[in-house]
């Protein structure tokens, strides 16, 4: 890998549009959740992700940073009904000061989602996704990188049990993605099934042990019309 933080977007963010029935997808609102990212050989990391209004377009945003790497992309994206338009795309990483920006805009996005567009997309519509058994033929998965190169993933929903956090307990929804070509390689994505964008945890699995986790520590969430509220309120009270 050129980074760490390169490795955790490619990690956490190789997915895309779910092919699944049309149905009534959960509303987005906007949230700030705050992770810590363990990966083998490294320091933890901090994360931050976003989601947010920006009149008519939403923005998903995730940031990392340790002393000697940094990393950030956003997308921006419109809904219409259960569509998602990706609009625009912008991603920075830097390893001891030197880096790379990387820009995709609407017109490169016409076909495929950028990848923070596509993890949105995933996590909305994996509540309802067909291929939940392991006799039943995967979902397929396809965005673009921050390249604009385009990708394809297989996944399968695998769970939609509550999920216990730092943050908190949390109805959750866990996607197992992987590269059809690289079967021994295995990302699990932990949503919120009512909270469209909202990671609960993830942890990646290659060769049959895992290599990296991620752990949501902190969320609260926003009502454009009303103060900003913990989602996390069930969590337990500390001794």
């Amino acid at each position: 890998m050129s980074c760490v933080t390169s490795r955790f977007v490619f990690l956490l963010i190789s997915l895309a549009l779910a092919l699944c029935s049309p149905f009534t997808m959960a509303a987005p609102q906007p949230f700030t959740a705050h992770y810590s990212l363990d990966i083998d050989g490294w320091p933890t990391i901090g994360i931050t992700h976003t989601l947010s209004r920006q009149g008519a377009m939403w923005e998903s945003a995730m940031t990392a940073s340790l002393k000697v790497a940094s990393g950030e992309e956003r997308s921006r994206f419109t809904l219409e009904g259960d569509s998602v338009d990706a609009r625009d795309y912008r991603s920075r990483y830097a390893l001891f000061g030197i880096g790379d920006d990387y820009h995709l805009d609407r017109e490169q996005l016409t076909e495929q989602p950028d990848r923070q567009a596509a993890l949105f997309m995933l996590s909305r519509q994996a509540p309802k996704a067909r291929c939940t058994h392991p006799q039943v033929s995967p979902c397929e998965l396809v965005y673009q990188d921050h390249k604009g190169r385009r990708k394809t993933l297989d996944y399968r929903v695998t769970d939609q049990s509550e999920v216990t956090a730092p943050a908190g307990h949390f109805p959750g929804v866990t996607v197992d993605t992987w590269d059809p070509e690289k079967r021994d390689r295995h990302l699990f994505l932990t949503f919120h099934r009512e909270h469209p964008g909202l990671l609960l945890g993830s942890h990646y699995v290659r060769d049959g042990e895992q290599t990296s986790q991620l752990t949501l520590d902190a969320v609260s969430l926003s009502d454009e019309s009303a103060p900003e509220q913990r989602l996390s309120e069930s969590a337990p009270a500390d001794d």
